[in-house]
């Protein structure tokens, strides 16, 4: 840079520097295990995700490699925004649909400007326990048109309500009390079977 005053013309330097600041995203969680979970119940998992960086940046979560066919594990927002050291909480779900399937995601978190970050969750869908309190019935013998009654549950062992239905022919000698209904959970259902010769 030149100066000037009067004739006389003096030549000075100046140095200009700067440093670049970009997004830094940090997550407290790279796996998450669901375990076993009963089909129908739905677990969260809280998860951080944290703006290291000394600027503002947006962010954006997508599912890695997904073909939409298993619905069951989900990030409760999928955009957001983070101060300067803000924190954000994620809550990833997981809520099986069918029974002994093994479910696995995998997520990247993008930060605009900034880095890529990636973290995976996996469960396995449980079946209800539902039996029922005999395996046969013996009425024994009846006579012509009398009839005789045996009692039988329906137990549910699962920590969930389920449902129930027997498939019968309504003109058979067999009768029941009722052919369908709900069992709660950890509880027993009682149907009285009626057997007329």
């Amino acid at each position: 840079m030149k100066l000037a005053e009067g004739a006389t013309e003096v030549t000075r330097v100046i140095k200009c520097s700067a440093i670049g600041k970009y997004p830094f995203i940090t997550l407290d969680v790279k796996e998450i295990d669901f375990s076993t979970l009963l089909v129908g119940k739905t677990v969260s998992r809280e998860i951080q995700l944290q703006n290291s960086s000394l600027v503002p940046t947006s962010f954006i979560i997508e599912k890695v490699s997904d073909d939409g066919k298993d619905p069951t594990i989900k990030v409760d927002q999928i955009k957001g925004k983070l101060t300067p050291g803000h924190i954000t909480k994620l809550n990833v779900s997981y809520t099986p649909e069918l029974p002994e399937v093994n479910s696995f995601a995998n997520f990247k978190i993008s930060a605009f400007g900034g880095n890529e970050l990636r973290f995976s969750a996996k469960g396995k869908a449980e079946a209800y326990d539902v039996n029922l309190s005999v395996q046969s019935i013996q009425f024994g013998e009846v006579q012509t048109e009398a009839n005789t009654n045996r009692l039988l549950n329906v137990v549910n062992s699962s920590d969930m309500p389920t449902t129930f239905q027997f498939i019968t022919d309504k003109s058979n000698v067999f009768s029941f009390s009722h052919t369908e209904g709900t069992v709660k959970k950890n509880a027993s259902s009682r149907i009285i079977i009626t057997f007329t010769p």
